[in-house]
């Protein structure tokens, strides 16, 4: 399918058509066995059900045609709530908000023009923790806008804020401890990724909240705590 779209213009283009290649494998042809040894979708997660895969693929060909960003700076993506994001309460499902920010994310490593460089390293994005504030719910076939940004940075995860929105309602907003691996399972510094942004500057200082949050989360690996 790429081939007959010709060689593609840039290495941004060509990384982007083997992850369509690899998405279309998964979608037309392995679904059950799963995607081949050593490339990028390995590390895509077993519920990622099959239209979140076809989100995540119109996500690839419509991103690159939206407004560049920098990278590390806010990325304001537009969504839309469908009938299967729904509960039976008539809102969105509390757990699809979740699903959506992953995509947000991708959205921002595409527009700021580092995927191509996570692909071809071989790298891939993982959560280490996540937590989530609702104030408003969403309903059916209405438009809504996260604000992806990447507030703070240590040496191994980076921080990450995000805002969902309708209009001037605030909806929701969540804290994402974000981490990169290796397809061989080696885990990436986060220096790494501040050099491929070609981002020259410190982190800026972790928000007192975050750091609280950040600070509670190994009581919450504790088995034993968790336990009792």
């Amino acid at each position: 399918m790429c081939l007959a779209a010709g060689v593609a213009s840039s290495h941004f283009e060509a990384m982007r058509c083997v992850l369509l290649h690899e998405l279309l494998f998964v979608l037309l042809n392995e679904r059950e066995k799963g995607p081949p040894e050593g490339t990028y979708l390995t590390a895509l997660p077993d519920q990622y059900s099959m239209k979140y895969f076809i989100r995540l693929l119109l996500l690839f060909i419509i991103s690159p045609f939206r407004k560049k960003v920098k990278p590390l700076a806010p990325c304001v993506t537009p969504f839309r709530v469908w009938p299967n994001d729904i509960d039976l309460f008539g809102h969105m499902n509390n757990g699809v908000y979740l699903t959506i920010m992953d995509l947000a994310r991708t959205d921002m490593l595409i527009r700021s023009r580092m995927m191509g460089g996570v692909i071809s390293r071989k790298w891939y994005p993982v959560v280490a923790a996540e937590a989530i504030r609702f104030k408003r719910s969403l309903k059916p076939f209405t438009r809504y806008e996260i604000e992806t940004e990447v507030v703070c940075w240590d040496h191994r995860a980076f921080y990450i804020v995000q805002t969902f929105t309708q209009g001037d309602n605030f909806i929701a907003k969540a804290v994402v401890e974000a981490r990169f691996l290796s397809t061989s399972g080696r885990k990436i510094p986060a220096a790494d990724l501040i050099e491929l942004a070609g981002h020259k500057e410190a982190s800026p200082p972790m928000p007192e909240w975050i750091a609280n949050w950040q600070s509670a989360q190994p009581a919450m690996s504790d088995v034993k705590y968790i336990e009792e």
